[in-house]
């Protein structure tokens, strides 16, 4: 991410720059740039400490957030997925405090889940399993995103087993089928421990 802001020695919300973001592979397209919409640029301190782990920039930037803390940034995702993806434990326990939704979509569909889900991030998986309640962790084990994939299929994938375990405990369905036609079990290698947790769907 590229994201342009004021001095560094500038307090949160003072002396900010419009933070805009250029897609790599479309520098040259300024259209594309991604506007801030929060005052003094805040959010953008905060999808940046999210995604790099900096609790100390967290914890200034979130009380000054002048917009939700579920905005998205210029890459459609929200401080909450880019902690999770990236495997901050922390700074996802903090984004949660400050309100932050455990079901709240990307632009591809995806919940923060997906993003720790496919990170194999154990700790980060009960956590917001933990977060979205008793009545809410098996909707949340099956959330689909927009390739009809669950966070069960991303594990899967990775072949992290004890997130596999996790969302199995949680409620997640063995029997998803992804709008591919796949099953978290098509990810399993033949013979092992996570194909042996996935009972083969008829």
């Amino acid at each position: 991410m590229i994201y342009a802001k004021g001095p560094d020695d500038a307090p949160v919300g003072e002396g900010d720059e419009e933070i805009q973001f250029v897609p790599l592979e479309d520098e040259d397209h300024a259209a594309d740039t991604w506007v801030d919409p929060s005052q003094g640029g805040v959010l953008g301190r905060v999808l940046e400490a999210a995604e790099t782990g900096d609790e100390d920039v967290l914890a200034v930037a979130l009380p000054a957030l002048s917009v939700s803390v579920d905005t998205t940034g210029p890459d459609g995702d929200t401080a909450l997925h880019l902690a999770s993806l990236y495997g901050h434990a922390r700074c996802v326990e903090m984004l949660l405090a400050a309100g932050a939704s455990v079901t709240v979509r990307d632009a591809d569909g995806g919940t923060p889940l997906h993003d720790a889900s496919a990170g194999g991030f154990e700790p980060i998986v009960k956590t917001l399993l933990a977060a979205a309640g008793t009545d809410g962790a098996s909707d949340a084990a099956n959330a689909r995103d927009g390739d009809g994939e669950a966070p069960l299929h991303m594990a899967a994938r990775g072949g992290y087993a004890n997130v596999v375990r996790a969302l199995l405990s949680a409620g997640a369905r063995p029997d998803a089928r992804s709008d591919a036609g796949l099953y978290p079990r098509n990810y399993a290698d033949e013979g092992s421990e996570l194909e042996a947790m996935l009972p083969k769907v008829e």
